[in-house]
């Protein structure tokens, strides 16, 4: 996708000038003017190969749609451009047939491009906000509401996605919990507004072993992966198609035009450093976006980084949000030092934050600051106190530690 995602009116009304202009040339010139436009794009690939008079063709049908809704709303300005390029009839022929002078017909045609360009430019907005709506779709559902601690980092990711050069491959790396999911979605869907990649996909890597299994290693987790990719995005291919060639047309695609492609939840080390070593061959102007809990080896063309833990103020102001999202009026009012329990014995994770586990149980029921909720504000710091007692003297197995503190269903 080349498309300007600052669409200013006045270079549309000048570019729609020009190309009506050159509605009967046939050239790389005139034939990539209004080329940005995804109204343009978007009756290409009906048209066979993208030549030259392809795109001639499919500019002239974005015109001629364009000036069917200004006959609707201003015959005469319709006319007026249709008869002065399309036909190619002079300005003094136009102003005999509408009796009017020659200065009359050369203001009203300016008038008339003004109002053709609004018309593009509504077009134009509704295909994009369909574009962005459609790609948002296939990114995994936000389990957030407001991310905090990562405003720079959030920033950092968003410009790598939407630059055109390196890196093509960027891994976020952190420990689970520590929300490399939530960023990689929050940056994505910046990208997304910014109409940068033809397509956008969100994968998710499922069900890993703990431990690398003989029969699932990293060779089978990248081949389930090119089959999950050619399904989505080739699914023409029979699916008795060899992975070897369904990698040859993915690498065809993801050369051609730009695709991002998230792989989200690698949690083995041996996959994440196979999978980067592969994808990197795949990507240029594609790019791949991973979350891994281990940093792999960097290649060229590839970036890892590294997720910070919360600090204290922003752990202190996640209590406080998600308080205020459950109706826990009286934490979310507290004072920072009668918050700091939680951070001191939970942790840094915003996952740890919110979802203790609590003894005897297999799934995070009950947050902590939920379990605040029903306590008097004069009596929750004791009851908590009692409660954090009781979960940390008997963790959970499984529930991994922070960076000098306890962090639970992680």
């Amino acid at each position: 996708m080349k498309s300007s995602k600052d669409l200013a009116l006045p270079k549309l009304r000048s570019d729609v000038h020009t190309a009506l202009k050159h509605w009967h040339t046939v050239d790389e010139k005139s034939e990539s003017v209004l080329a940005y436009l995804l109204l343009v794009q978007d009756r290409v690939p009906e048209l066979g190969p993208q030549t030259p008079a392809a795109m001639r063709l499919a500019t002239n049908r974005v015109l001629l749609a364009g000036l069917e809704q200004l006959e609707k709303q201003q015959p005469q300005a319709a006319h007026i451009l249709k008869k002065r390029f399309h036909d190619q009839e002079t300005m003094q022929s136009v102003s005999w047939q509408l009796d009017l002078s020659v200065d009359q017909v050369k203001h009203k045609q300016r008038e008339a491009l003004w109002l053709l360009a609004k018309i593009l430019y509504a077009l134009e907005m509704e295909v994009r906000e369909a574009y962005i709506t459609r790609q948002e779709g296939q990114l995994e559902a936000r389990s957030y509401t407001q991310l905090f601690g990562v405003d720079a980092l959030s920033e950092r990711v968003y410009t790598l996605l939407t630059t055109t050069a390196a890196p093509w491959v960027i891994t976020l790396v952190g420990i689970g919990g520590i929300g490399k999911t939530s960023l990689a979605n929050h940056a994505v869907r910046q990208a997304i507004r910014q109409l940068v990649y033809e397509e956008v996909l969100w994968l998710k890597i499922a069900n890993q072993p703990k431990k690398a299994s003989p029969l699932i290693g990293p060779e089978q987790t990248f081949q389930h992966l090119i089959s999950q990719l050619s399904q989505k995005l080739l699914p023409a291919l029979p699916r008795e198609t060899a992975v070897k060639e369904r990698l040859r047309q993915l690498q065809q695609l993801f050369k051609s035009q730009a695709y991002l492609i998230v792989v989200d939840n690698l949690e083995l080390e041996a996959d994440t450093a196979y999978l980067l070593a592969e994808l990197v061959t795949l990507a240029q102007p594609s790019r791949f976006l991973l979350t891994a809990r281990t940093r792999p080896v960097d290649h060229a063309g590839s970036l890892s980084i590294n997720l910070p833990e919360l600090s204290q103020a922003d752990s202190v102001a996640l209590i406080r949000q998600y308080a205020a999202e459950i109706g826990f009026v009286q934490a979310a009012a507290a004072e920072e030092e009668e918050l700091l329990p939680i951070y001191q014995v939970v942790g840094r994770k915003s996952v740890c934050l919110k979802t203790p586990r609590q003894p005897g149980k297999s799934a995070p029921p009950t947050c902590a600051v939920g379990f605040l909720k029903a306590t008097a504000v004069g009596r929750w710091r004791r009851s908590l106190s009692l409660y954090l007692a009781r979960n940390v003297a008997h963790p959970q197995p499984g529930c991994q530690s922070g960076v000098g503190h306890h962090a639970f269903g992680c």
